[in-house]
């Protein structure tokens, strides 16, 4: 009985040491862990390494992503009208701003202008060049002005023909017979032609012409038409009156 006894206390204290040392192992299992976030990635082994990249997700969480296009542009959808209005716009500027067209001078316009380039280049004109310009102004406006092929004409054959046209007076053949000689003598006979006798030229030239636009503005007014453009010159301009006087 006391064998039996001592047996079953020993096993009793068996017992109770194994269960005294597998309890603590348990409480201790049963605590919360400590993180690792303190702890240098450095002292734990085989620790991952940390990710510092920043997501779009993380900066714009509330920006939805790219969906595709929405719908045509202001100018991918009126392109034709703007290019339509900048080329009415160019057209009509040229029209506006484009420069004016001016008419075509008059007969008398064109001989006065001829006349005084004549003068005005008189010192680097020999005799002939000089009458030679200064006739032919006579004549350009006498085939412009009265349809008398007066530039294909010699001096006779011309004189001839005036003085069978009623385009002319008494004193305007007398006048045209004094420019068309004396041109004669400075082309042909190669006379001095000074300075004064080349003004009483082109004085003659512009007395002509002169006459000849006064008797034909009167006519045109008598006929109920406007008179033609471009007064007489300064020199001229008395002529009627000093005939008058005479």
């Amino acid at each position: 009985m006391i064998k039996l006894f001592s047996t079953v206390s020993i096993r009793s204290a068996l017992a109770a040491a194994a269960l005294a040392a597998v309890l603590p192992a348990r409480a201790q299992a049963a605590l919360p862990q400590p993180s690792p976030q303190g702890v240098p990635a450095a002292s734990i082994p085989n620790a991952p390494a940390k990710d510092d990249s920043v997501s779009y997700e993380s900066i714009f969480p509330e920006i939805s992503p790219d969906r595709g296009k929405i719908g045509m542009g202001f100018w991918e959808k009126y392109w034709a009208w703007a290019l339509g209005a900048l080329c009415a716009a160019g057209t009509a500027a040229y029209f506006i701003f484009r420069p004016k067209k001016l008419p075509p001078k008059a007969p008398y316009e064109l001989a006065i202008e001829a006349v005084a380039a004549a003068e005005a280049d008189s010192e680097n004109l020999d005799a002939k060049e000089f009458a030679s310009r200064v006739s032919s102004a006579v004549r350009a406006y006498i085939e412009a002005r009265h349809s008398i092929p007066a530039p294909v004409k010699t001096t006779q054959e011309f004189l001839k023909i005036a003085s069978e046209s009623a385009a002319f007076d008494r004193v305007q053949r007398e006048t045209l017979a004094g420019i068309l000689n004396s041109s004669d003598m400075a082309k042909f006979a190669r006379d001095s032609f000074s300075g004064e006798r080349r003004a009483e030229l082109a004085a003659l030239a512009r007395r002509f012409l002169d006459s000849d636009k006064l008797r034909c503005d009167a006519a045109r007014e008598t006929a109920g038409g406007a008179p033609e453009s471009g007064g007489t010159s300064a020199e001229t301009a008395d002529a009627p009156k000093m005939k008058e006087t005479k």
